[in-house]
């Protein structure tokens, strides 16, 4: 696999972590359990970070060191949490867990290849926080009465 590929690959997995990001924001707003709204909110920010991670690394990769200040990323969020009928905008599944599971698979279809050893790391860290996320909300959806 070459840089650009890599880069490609990157690329593909930040834009499904986008589309995870808008869809817990979504999942927030319309939510009526704090402890589920919590947890969204939580999330949505999680795949704010892993875009901004991914970002960085695909910069690194093709030679441009661009990190995004912390305020440039503040707006970045306050920007997405800005949609309120992002249902009309975004293509958003009723299993919530839906883009989450896509990115593990994506993830795999990285590992496969030739890594760099920070990007494998940052990659198997993004891989178990969504793991664990997708465990929490299993465990929220089967204790709390809705």
């Amino acid at each position: 696999m070459n840089t650009q590929e890599r880069s490609l690959g990157l690329h593909e997995l930040s834009q499904i972590y986008s589309l995870g990001m808008h869809q817990y924001i979504n999942a927030a707003i319309y939510s009526e359990n704090d402890v589920f709204v919590q947890f969204f909110e939580k999330s949505a920010y999680e795949r704010m970070i892993f875009v901004h991670d991914i970002q960085y690394r695909i910069g690194v990769l093709e030679g441009s060191n661009l990190k995004m200040t912390l305020e440039e990323m503040l707006d970045a969020w306050q920007n997405a949490c800005a949609f309120h009928k992002l249902e009309e905008t975004f293509f958003i599944t009723n299993d919530i867990g839906y883009i989450d599971k896509k990115a593990i698979y994506h993830i795999g279809r990285l590992l496969t290849e030739e890594l760099s050893e920070e990007s494998t790391s940052l990659i198997m860290g993004h891989i178990l926080k969504i793991e664990s996320g997708l465990k929490t909300l299993d465990y929220l959806l089967g204790s709390l009465d809705l």
